[in-house]
């Protein structure tokens, strides 16, 4: 059964609400930082994509925040993310606080080394590409199917191998299953750089 209780007061709310999205947003603005807190799709990197340019054409020198708690995502909205961050101008602070998973550990390597910082409370997993559904169709379909992820994951390893300088088959290793690091092992694994207390540190 479900019961509705009307609330008269939905309009008022729904405004002030509106009214501190706007200001947070007018302040994030001003201080060039991006939040991702939210699974990663085609949505969430148009959204972030055209935000890092319009920080980097107001400023390519001045260094952008990018603020990461997200459960991963969309493969390739990911990799469109990570891309651009290496791809404009400005410098790229990363910053995790709570947890960057799958294509979020990705995207907090959009950061070059010495720029990527965790919350001491916060995690960080990395594995390989996630299959959903079952594999349908002709066998030739199948196999393009299966070249193509067999390629997505190869595309991963090197990206965490680069960023990380980990050996390319100890990564392939640990991503085989869900590879959850604390803030210090993924420091010592190479992910980000340093735990942070406060903002001040951030830079």
């Amino acid at each position: 059964m479900l019961v509705n209780f009307r609330n008269d007061n939905n309009s008022e709310e729904k405004k002030q609400n509106d009214g501190m999205d706007n200001l947070f947003e007018k302040q994030f603005l001003e201080q060039r930082k991006i939040i991702i807190s939210e699974a990663i799709n085609q949505r969430v990197a148009e959204k972030v994509i055209k935000t890092l340019f319009l920080f980097d054409s107001l400023d390519s020198e001045k260094p952008i925040t990018v603020i990461i708690n997200s459960p991963g995502g969309e493969v390739f909205s990911g990799f469109a993310i990570y891309d651009i961050m290496k791809l404009i101008k400005s410098p790229i602070i990363t910053l995790v606080t709570g947890f960057a998973a799958s294509m979020g550990s990705i995207i907090m390597l959009g950061a070059k080394k010495g720029r990527r910082y965790v919350t001491p409370n916060s995690k960080v997993l990395i594995h390989q590409p996630l299959i959903g559904g079952i594999f349908e169709g002709r066998a030739t379909e199948i196999e393009i199917q299966a070249k193509e992820i067999q390629e997505t994951k190869e595309r991963i390893i090197k990206i965490y191998e680069q960023e990380t300088q980990q050996d390319k088959e100890k990564i392939a290793k640990d991503i085989e299953m869900d590879y959850w690091m604390t803030a210090e092992e993924a420091i010592a694994y190479g992910l980000v750089d340093k735990i942070v207390n406060s903002m001040e540190e951030v830079k």
